[in-house]
């Protein structure tokens, strides 16, 4: 995964600068920490990260990790992406899609749903005659339900409710369907991040 971030994923934001810490504008960089992460992500199947705003948690363990898996194949790559709500998971899920588009590295994918912001289906190739299936949507944590087993799992500010302070029988029914439903749906060997 370190390799991808540094190699691959940095390629989407050819041409782009960011203002860092010391306030200039700079190309796309990743520091110890993201390197950190993404080394954690490859090697552990559950992963929780807690670290503070602007520190690019949801661009590299949801829309950096999601374009991996999908990158790396392994035969067709389900993923679902959790937020407090849809439409938080649905804008997730349209930066990763717009990430990929803009990779040189994807020239050769066939999006199958072009005519949609967020839902990524693509047809992954890489000119040697071999295909996949890459595919991630997503939903509000409250929608969850049982059944489908994707490949990984992101669980992205599922606590997060920015024009509510949330109650406490709000948060038990998260725990509950967290514990009870997400935990359920990847594979004990499949990643579940929750950032």
């Amino acid at each position: 995964f370190s390799c991808f971030l540094e190699e691959v994923f940095a390629r989407s934001f050819d041409g782009e600068r960011f203002r860092m810490a010391d306030r200039h504008l700079r190309p796309f960089a990743l520091g110890d920490v993201h390197r950190a992460w993404a080394v954690q992500a490859q090697s552990y199947n559950r992963l929780c990260v807690l670290a503070p705003r602007m520190h690019l948690k949801s661009t590299i363990l949801n829309h950096a990790f999601v374009f991996w898996n999908l990158f790396k194949g392994a035969g067709d790559v389900d993923a679902l992406v959790f937020s407090f709500k849809d439409e938080l998971a649905w804008e997730h899920l349209a930066i990763t899609k717009r990430l990929i588009k803009l990779n040189p590295y994807t020239r050769l994918w066939r999006d199958r749903r072009a005519t949609s912001d967020y839902l990524i289906n693509f047809e992954v190739a890489f000119g040697d005659g071999l295909t996949w299936l890459g595919r991630a949507d997503g939903s509000g944590i409250l929608s969850a339900r049982r059944g489908r087993h994707p490949k990984l799992v992101v669980c992205d500010d599922i606590l997060s409710d920015y024009a509510h302070v949330l109650e406490t029988t709000q948060l038990q029914r998260i725990d509950n369907i967290f514990r009870q439903v997400v935990m359920s749906l990847p594979d004990m060997h499949a990643p579940l991040i929750v950032v």
